[in-house]
């Protein structure tokens, strides 16, 4: 839930009741889908580091193993269930995602660091839908 939210000239600033600091959140669609290409790479590389237990253990705690077959009923419960596992299941207190990023090299690049930085960093939101309004 958002407690703040400004809009500027060339993105949104965005505080919320969990997080004092305002976020910048950019509505630049090429630098937009340019992190997220990073970002892909990254998840894509970090989520070949899960292992059967681990991904077992997740997914127990979604309630999605019948024995060791793993049930959904869609592919989004398979994002939500990889990135538990690669960003908030922890291991002698770590995460997949800090191990795999603990690994990478050093890099000058702006946007690579800035992605990196993200992914160091993740925050989740949930929402409740009450009601829908159909348009």
């Amino acid at each position: 839930m958002f407690g703040a939210v400004g809009i500027l000239a060339d993105g949104i600033l965005v505080a919320d009741m969990h997080n004092t600091t305002p976020m910048f959140v950019s509505t630049n669609w090429e630098e937009y889908r340019r992190l997220r290409v990073i970002l892909r790479q990254h998840q894509n590389a970090a989520v070949k580091t899960i292992s059967g237990t681990t991904l077992r253990k997740c997914a127990k705690k979604f309630d999605l193993l019948d024995g060791n077959k793993l049930m959904l009923e869609s592919e989004s419960e398979l994002t939500i269930l990889m990135d538990f596992c690669i960003y908030s299941h922890q291991q002698k207190r770590t995460t997949l995602m800090m191990k795999y990023l603990d690994k990478l090299p050093p890099t000058d690049d702006a946007d690579e660091t800035l992605v990196r930085e993200a992914m160091a960093r993740p925050r989740y939101s949930m929402y409740r839908v009450e009601k829908i309004i159909q348009g």
